[in-house]
């Protein structure tokens, strides 16, 4: 086997590094690297080589948790909210907001498939409504992020998933190359 063919995924840095230090140790000196990396390592290391094919600024900058905070906060009255806009606290919901936006990039559920979900949505007029709010808070998150070339950690996963489906060439010229996947 050559090594271009392995990749090798894992959830934590930690144990992408232990396994890096693995073969490092049983592998000649020179060796060509396995891909080792994190799912979302991984998923960063896709989007920075191919996700011109998708549009994507290759040059992006990762967000941490506190800079999407303040991107939410900066950016807030351009969100037009109603229903999550508190009287005395106006940035009260924004870090139960970033936690729905991430459950939603979790599921990969996109904006277009929450929206297409709420068309068929049959709930009371005020909770519709509470999820149209949602619904456009996304949407303006995504737009703002995409507008300053920033992704944040969810994203990596669900562009690079965007990517192979759109892109099938590419999801193909990875499947090629990866014959073990671990």
């Amino acid at each position: 086997y050559q090594a271009k063919e392995i990749l090798a995924l894992t959830f934590t840095e930690k144990a992408a590094e232990e396994m890096s230090n693995r073969v490092g140790d049983v592998m000649p000196l020179g060796y060509e690297e396995p891909w080792i990396n994190t799912f979302h390592s991984f998923a960063d290391r896709i989007l920075k080589r191919e996700g011109l094919e998708i549009g994507l600024d290759p040059t992006y900058k990762i967000l941490s948790g506190p800079d999407q905070w303040l991107l939410l906060r900066k950016n807030l009255f351009a969100f037009n909210l109603s229903y999550f806009r508190p009287m005395g606290n106006p940035t009260k919901f924004i870090s139960a907001i970033l936690k729905f936006i991430s459950r939603l990039q979790d599921e990969n559920i996109s904006a277009k498939d929450l929206e297409a979900y709420l068309k068929k949505f049959g709930g009371e007029e005020e909770e519709r409504e509470r999820w149209q709010e949602l619904l456009h808070i996304y949407q303006k998150y995504e737009e703002l992020k995409i507008s300053q070339s920033k992704l944040d950690f969810g994203d990596l996963i669900t562009w690079t998933i965007k990517l192979f489906e759109e892109r099938p060439n590419v999801l193909k010229k990875y499947q090629e190359q990866f014959k073990h996947a671990l």
